[in-house]
């Protein structure tokens, strides 16, 4: 999730376990932590391509925290002046560290578990990338206990209350994620479509009300369609159909072509245009999209050719939504009606 509710996070987890023991100095611990995974992001300098396969990668893996928390928590063991025991500092770093990519893997992001041994990205759909009723109740018990500071078992209690809670709601994400997936599994076996090879349900922008599906049928052509789980209606599905071309094999030779497949979980629409002299291959990623016009992809990778018919670049690109009013306004009807976002 973003950096605030993975520090957010962090703290909370060190003051409803160690404050108490190890002091202010356990909030500071656990912030910095809880955000360390975050930091392959360094990964960019190194190009595009090389930070899509390193973010969520090894620093994010089940692997990461108990090899860094044996060394670290000596280290701030000596920092804190030898307050508290070795084992309590390892202990808490290792929290800090394993719950980051354990939060993460509940996002539609995609995140490297078994990393560097297999480069498996695990999504479980149950939480947007960003959802205020995860991050505010964390941020509410630490300024409780900052209030009640004098009181550390007060802080403590907050804390974990806070931390039950978050934990409760990534529960009832992923169990509507399934449920959601299974009402689109039904509906979509209703309806004159080919067989459906994947089906994913992922929750929309900060909420677990309003859901987006996305589903590939055996013929490569992607569905994609929104759901209130507030006011449910059937399902109303676009259908982007898959049109097949030898620049799709071409592309695919390229690793960059690859990168951006293994991405985007092969939740992907291409499509090829001609701009002047020069072909452009998009491999759109169907995962994320407008609220106002779903098969408008966020993300896409552009592969350009050559008058010879060679890969020429690759680039990754971005369609962000020009209104974001219009769009939390569609995401508020949706919520609201039930009905399917109005098209442009």
């Amino acid at each position: 999730m973003d950096l605030i509710t993975q520090g957010l996070l962090g703290a909370a987890i060190a003051q409803a376990g160690w404050r108490k023991n190890l002091g202010r100095g356990a909030i500071v611990a656990g912030t910095l932590f809880g955000l360390m995974p975050d930091f392959d992001v360094i990964s960019n300098i190194w190009g595009t391509w090389s930070g899509m396969v390193h973010h969520r990668g090894f620093t994010h893996s089940i692997f990461f925290a108990p090899l860094m928390a044996p060394g670290m928590g000596l280290l701030c063991w000596k920092l804190s002046k030898e307050h508290g025991s070795k084992f309590q500092w390892m202990h808490l770093i290792f929290w800090a560290l394993l719950t980051h990519p354990l939060l993460d893997v509940f996002t539609s992001y995609g995140t490297q578990l078994l990393a560097p041994l297999d480069r498996t990205r695990f999504a479980l759909d149950g939480v947007s990338i960003v959802d205020p009723m995860y991050t505010l109740p964390l941020l509410v018990a630490l300024i409780l206990a900052w209030r009640w500071r004098a009181r550390p078992e007060r802080g403590q209690h907050a804390a974990r209350l806070a931390l039950l809670f978050t934990t409760l709601y990534l529960l009832a994400g992923f169990l509507l994620a399934r449920d959601t997936r299974h009402i689109a599994i039904a509906q979509l076996e209703t309806m004159d479509l080919p067989p459906m090879e994947r089906v994913r349900a992922t929750p929309t922008f900060a909420n677990l009300l309003a859901w987006r599906v996305v589903a590939k049928d055996e013929q490569k052509n992607i569905h994609v369609g929104f759901i209130s789980r507030v006011t449910p209606t059937e399902i109303p599905f676009e259908t982007l159909s898959y049109r097949d071309s030898p620049l799709i094999a071409k592309a695919m030779e390229d690793e960059r072509a690859q990168i951006f497949y293994w991405f985007a979980d092969d939740y992907i629409h291409w499509r090829v245009e001609e701009d002047g002299e020069q072909t452009h291959l998009f491999m759109d990623d169907m995962r994320y999209g407008s609220m106002v016009k779903p098969t408008m992809a966020m993300w896409s990778a552009r592969v350009s050719f050559d008058e010879a018919g060679e890969v020429a670049t690759v680039a990754r690109t971005q369609k962000r939504p020009s209104d974001i009013g219009e769009q939390l306004s569609e995401l508020w009807r949706l919520i609201r009606e039930g009905t399917s976002p109005r098209k442009p």
